[in-house]
């Protein structure tokens, strides 16, 4: 909005941020957790906190300098990531992040601060920080992450945070947007799995909530489970929704920034030598925009309704609300690429899709056009390892509908084999034209 008042507080707030800094030679780095106004806490005692704490403060940092364009802001961040990327030894040189006590190894903090720093890389010019962050990016994934979701919260450990999910959905947003990663296969398996699977939904396993008098902030009261339904979970593991008996905050937002990250990044427009494209990565229901017009930078009217059967069924519907160049639809993981059909209703029959990799296109889409893309959703095992152990995992397309051996409190994917046997559930559309 260009407000002065929002200007000035973010030009404070970055001011004393800079000023607070350690400067260490030709690098800058925030060495503890806290700063009490006038130094800083000697916590940890006797060393640097890990530099994903203060590195997180990379991302919002890129993300203002974009807006204020100042020099002494660019300069400042080339020292912060400096520390990171060379003076430090807490990433070593294929990307492992280093273990340690409590939230050391914190993997969530840790790829929040490698997307600022993939974010810089990629507007700074600097190509060598995009293939340090997408070093991490792959360890990350091969290492502590399962193909249907499971993100340990540090480097060693059991517990997936749903802020986890949601920093892996970002490193990869921003590596694609640097053009050395596509992550939306990744991306749509691990939320409509294990995301999905951390909200809290039905709470029936949690005990009687009755009130104790007097209130206190240490003891169960009436309510609880009804402020909790819809949260999503920042202690489940591998198999079971419940990993700790406390619960934790932050995963209510992670999981909320997870969703509404993929929700941003479902779809997008490019240029191509047929036109504009549609391009399309991730297959929810949704209407999609058009292709935003000046003066205006993201409001347009809508260019298609997008209908789709999947997790139960390999068929999507695309209703043109205008004419569309060229448009392509990212088929999920685990989709038959061989036998693909295409029906269009200004045209008889149905004849095999157009594919390019894992997108089915379509050319020259009349306004008023439905396209119908049909793909056989293949049903395999894998074995996944998370925290040391294997788990046997049972797909249709990129749904898991059986994980083995189950968690003992509150298994994930209980329900997922009837549910992903029936047909798609009739519903109404949710704008109403």
């Amino acid at each position: 909005t260009e407000s002065a008042e929002a200007r000035h507080l973010l030009d404070r707030q970055v001011d004393g941020l800079m000023r607070i800094a350690d400067l260490r030679g030709d690098s800058a780095c925030f060495p503890k957790y806290e700063f009490d106004g006038k130094s800083y806490v000697n916590d940890p005692a006797g060393k640097d906190a890990p530099i994903w704490y203060g590195g997180r403060l990379i991302l919002p940092l890129v993300e203002y300098w974009q807006i204020s364009r100042r020099e002494d802001v660019k300069t400042f961040l080339e020292r912060l990531v400096r520390h990171c990327t060379a003076s430090s030894s807490f990433i070593k040189p294929d990307g492992e992040v280093e273990r340690g006590e409590g939230w050391w190894g914190h993997l969530h903090g840790t790829m929040d601060m490698v997307t600022g720093i993939a974010e810089f890389g990629r507007l700074a010019g600097r190509p060598d920080l995009v293939a340090w962050a997408k070093r991490v990016y792959d360890w990350i994934g091969r290492t502590h992450t399962t193909r249907y979701g499971w993100v340990a919260d540090v480097s060693g450990g059991r517990i997936c945070e749903s802020c986890g999910i949601a920093s892996r959905f970002r490193l990869g947003l921003a590596l694609y947007r640097a053009g050395v990663a596509d992550p939306f296969g990744e991306i749509d398996r691990h939320l409509r799995n294990q995301l999905l699977e951390n909200q809290f939904v039905d709470v029936s396993f949690m005990a009687s909530q009755q009130s104790h008098q007097p209130r206190t902030d240490r003891q169960v009261y009436s309510g609880l489970d009804r402020m909790i339904r819809g949260t999503f979970q920042c202690w489940g593991t591998a198999n079971d929704l419940i990993g700790n008996d406390d619960i934790e905050g932050c995963g209510a937002g992670g999981g909320v920034q997870g969703l509404k990250l993929a929700w941003d990044a479902q779809s997008e427009w490019r240029t191509t030598n047929e036109g504009d494209e549609l391009r399309v990565h991730l297959l929810f229901n949704r209407a999609l925009r058009g292709k935003p017009q000046p003066p205006f930078t993201s409001a347009a009217p809508v260019a298609a309704q997008l209908w789709s059967e999947l997790p139960y069924a390999g068929r999507v519907l695309v209703e043109a609300r205008q004419d569309i160049n060229r448009l392509a639809l990212r088929l999920p993981d685990g989709s038959d690429l061989r036998h693909v059909g295409l029906r269009r209703s200004l045209h008889r029959g149905t004849i095999p899709a157009a594919l390019e990799g894992q997108y089915a296109v379509v050319s020259k889409v009349a306004s008023g056009e439905v396209i119908e893309i049909l793909f056989p959703l293949q049903l395999c095992e894998t074995v996944e390892r998370a925290a040391g152990k294997d788990y046997l995992v049972k797909w249709k397309g990129s749904s898991v509908f059986s994980l083995s051996p189950a968690g003992q409190r509150v298994p994930l994917y209980s329900d997922r084999d009837t549910a992903l046997s029936s047909s798609a559930p009739m519903s109404q559309p949710r704008y109403p034209w």
